[in-house]
């Protein structure tokens, strides 16, 4: 039985380090699915315009990202001068610029984007709404130039209800006893099993109406007699193993506790004789 109740408490852990590997898993799938890239574009000049990448992933980071696309298909741009605002909602104003900074791009091919720059997801960037463009000054290599223009995106509202549901992913507690182990994924199984253990316990034939035909009166009272049957079968049959599978995990434990508690006592009078020489 000491045996028995050890080889409970080693499949508890490895269940529960198997519970972490998994609950993890399904958080790593919320954050990617999350935080995958989103992008807004400006409107264009010349067919240069200017995207917000919102969750660009960098070397295992996430950062807002600022490009620049010449889509022209004619000439490339000699040189592009200008600021980059990214605002954000606040409840006093219409809006908070949140970033500004100034860039200068040169020799751009047609057909072509380029990353202007990178910024770490502050508190402030994380509810950013949108972003405009003041070009200062852009001239192509056709000779064509723009001066004092200014491009704007959309307006965009960021939904963050999901940061709550990804936060229940989380569960680290064994009843009250807090754990190291993620047993998320542990307790949505034993939730499943515990809901198809109760639909089997539970009644699962109905009739609302009673028909006048005896042949049918006859069938209906045959199913409600099988369905009554399995209904009680099942509770007796999950009562008694709940029951004895209590009793027999509560004496291994016992039993493995008083065990324990006799080799703490052996070692310690070895200690105390052999050792302390008491």
């Amino acid at each position: 039985m000491s045996i028995l109740g050890a080889v409970l408490i080693a499949a508890l852990i490895l269940l529960m380090k198997y519970s972490d590997n998994q609950s993890n898993r399904l958080v790593k799938e919320s954050l990617d699915r999350h935080y995958k890239p989103f992008k807004i574009s400006t409107n264009a000049v010349n067919n240069v315009y200017f995207t917000l990448v919102d969750n660009d992933k960098i070397e295992n980071n996430y950062y807002i990202t600022v490009q620049i696309v010449n889509n022209n298909e004619l000439s490339a741009i000699n040189k592009i001068t200008g600021t980059i605002s990214v605002y954000s909602r606040d409840p006093e104003v219409s809006a908070k610029r949140v970033l500004y900074k100034s860039f200068s791009v040169q020799n751009l091919k047609s057909r072509t984007s380029y990353r202007i720059d990178a910024f770490p997801v502050s508190r402030d960037l994380f509810n950013w709404s949108y972003f405009e463009i003041e070009i200062i000054d852009l001239s192509f290599k056709d000779e064509t130039s723009f001066k004092d223009i200014k491009l704007q995106s959309k307006r965009i509202i960021k939904n963050t209800a999901w940061i709550l549901n990804h936060l229940s992913l989380y569960d680290y507690k064994l009843g009250f006893i807090p754990t190291k182990y993620n047993l998320k994924w542990l307790k949505d199984k034993i939730r499943s099993i515990k809901n198809f253990i109760y639909f089997l316990c539970s009644r699962n034939v109905y009739y609302f109406s009673y028909p006048d035909d005896p042949q049918q009166q006859k069938s209906i009272i045959q199913s409600l007699r099988k369905d009554f049957i399995r209904k009680w079968f099942f509770r007796l049959l999950f009562g008694t193993m709940i029951i004895i599978s209590c009793f027999i995990i509560g004496i291994s434990i016992i039993q493995l506790l008083n065990l324990i508690i006799v080799f703490l006592q052996k070692l310690g009078e070895f200690i105390s004789i052999h050792i302390m020489k008491v």
